[in-house]
C-alpha cells in the first residue's frame, strides 16, 4: 500500500495489527456448582489446573474491589459486580485458595439463620432444596419451643 491508502499493482494489501482481544472476565469462564446445603444455599467452584487463570483474576478482583461485610461473627471481603451475584473467597492467600464462593445479592438472609448468606431464588436453587431449608426451620422452631417449655 503507498502513502495515499491505493492498494500496490499486485493487488496486496498490507495486514493491520489486530488489536489484542479484552481481558477475559474471569466469572464467565468459570462454571459454579450448586452447593449441597439447604440451610446455607449457594454457588462454588473449584480451582483446577483448566481454570487457574480464571480462579486467580476472581480471586485477585474480590481482593482488589471487594467490602468488608459482617457474617455472623465473622467479617468477609464480597465482591458485587452488579450481576446479580456477591463473590467470595475463603482465604486471602492464592497458595491456600482452593475454593470460590456466590450467592444472590439481593436476597434476604434466613431470618431464623442470620449467619447464612444470601438465599438463591427459586429459578436457580430447586425446590427440594428449599422443602429442606423449611423443614430444618420448623425442625429449629420446635426444638426452641421445647427448650422454652423446659425451662419455665
Amino acid at each position: 500500500m503507498n502513502e495515499n491508502n491505493i492498494p500496490e499493482p499486485d493487488g496486496r494489501q498490507e495486514a493491520e495489527p489486530a488489536p489484542a482481544p479484552p481481558a477475559p472476565y474471569p466469572i464467565t469462564a468459570l462454571s459454579f456448582r450448586v452447593a449441597k446445603t439447604p440451610e446455607c444455599p449457594h454457588e462454588y467452584t473449584v480451582r483446577t489446573p483448566e481454570n487457574e487463570a480464571a480462579c486467580v483474576a476472581l480471586f485477585n478482583l474480590i481482593g482488589e474491589k471487594g467490602v468488608r461485610e459482617k457474617w455472623g461473627r465473622y467479617r468477609n471481603q464480597y465482591w458485587d459486580p452488579g450481576d446479580g451475584w456477591k463473590y467470595w473467597r475463603m482465604t486471602n492467600d492464592i497458595r491456600y485458595s482452593r475454593v470460590l464462593n456466590r450467592a444472590r445479592a439481593a436476597e434476604p438472609y434466613f431470618p431464623h439463620m442470620p449467619w447464612c448468606p444470601p438465599l438463591i431464588d427459586d429459578v436457580i436453587l430447586p425446590a427440594s432444596f428449599n422443602a429442606e431449608a423449611e423443614e430444618i426451620r420448623r425442625i429449629r422452631e420446635k426444638l426452641a419451643k421445647a427448650a422454652a417449655e423446659s425451662a419455665e
